[in-house]
Parts: C-alpha cells; structure tokens; sequence
C-alpha cells in the first residue's frame, strides 16, 4: 500500500469529541451505514449519541460507557467589510470519528480499548485522519497503560482494503493489537 501522507495541523485536527459534536457525529454514523448497506439498521438518535458519550445515565456506574475522537477539518475563509479590511473567518468541519470503549483482560486484570467504528467521510480520506485517528488512541492507550486495542473491521471492497493493510502492519507499542476482518 501507498504510504498515508501526515496530518497537516494546519488544515485538520484530532481531538476528543465535544457535546455540540453530536449531531455530526450521528451523521457520520449514518454515511459509516450506508457506505455498509446498513442505514436501514440506524435507530440511534441524538439523545442517544449524546446518552452515550456524554451523560451515562442508562450504564451501570452513571457514568458515560462510551467515548470518541473526532477529526476536524479547519477552512478558512477571507471577506472585506465596507471599510476594506480583511476579515478572517475560521469554520471547523467534523469529517471522521473513532467511538471507542473499555474491554477488559481478565489475564491482566487490565482494561484495553474496543474500536467500535472508525470512519472518515470519502471527500477527506487519503490524507492520513484515519491513521491518526489510530494512532490518538494508541496515545490513550499508552498514557493509561492498557496493553491492548481491539478493532474488528469488515472487508466490504477493495477501496478499503489499502488502509487496513497499514492498519495491519503499523507498529503498535502496545503488548497485544487484535484485529479481525470479518
């Protein structure tokens, strides 16, 4: 596979997602089902997104269960006002996400990080967000000290296939990555 080009800070940034990134976050999810066949199947709603990732009211500790990473595309825009100073307007775009949570070794009595979806919209791939993306939590796991990260991805076409090979063969400083292609 064709090396994936390094995030220009410039244009693009990862962070961790925040309450007002729950309705693109939820529309991400719905192109992450359709680009699976599977839009049919999305009943989440906002509230849930939100529920998830943010309030934890329904898990058993009260706590959010979930968590999640965006990439944010950076645009900005110049225009002139009457006295012909520049203005410049700075939009941020949410264009990818990984929701993650919390599995567990019992062997290790340690946690790890389950992938749950991984996903960067078609206009913005190949400029390495999904890489890092990965990348943010191999951070997470190695600030917390988890040895593991779990992602299981389906192998829906060849489009994708380049990007799991680098996924595959990317060094993990973490003491298990287990990834399944379904």
């Amino acid at each position: 596979p064709e090396p994936v080009v390094p995030v220009d800070p410039a244009v693009y940034k990862i962070r961790r997602a925040r309450e007002t990134d729950v309705g693109a976050i939820l529309t991400l999810i719905k192109e992450l089902a359709e680009y699976e066949k599977a839009l049919h199947e999305v009943v989440a709603t906002e509230v849930d997104i939100h529920e998830l990732l943010f309030v934890g009211a329904t898990s058993p500790g009260g706590n959010p269960a979930a968590y999640c990473h965006v990439a944010e595309k950076i645009s900005t825009e110049f225009s002139q006002c009457a006295s012909g100073i520049a203005i410049e307007k700075e939009s941020r775009t949410v264009v990818g996400f990984a929701l993650w949570h919390l599995n567990v070794s019992t062997w290790r009595g340690r946690y790890g990080i389950y992938l749950e979806d991984l996903y960067v919209t078609p206009t913005c791939r190949g400029k390495g967000l999904g890489k890092a993306l990965l990348q943010t939590l191999q951070e997470e796991c190695n600030a917390r000290d988890y040895p593991r990260l779990t992602w299981q991805a389906r192998l829906l076409s060849s489009l994708s296939f380049p990007f799991y090979l680098i996924f595959i063969f990317w060094s993990f400083s973490l003491s298990k990555l287990v990834f399944e292609l379904e």
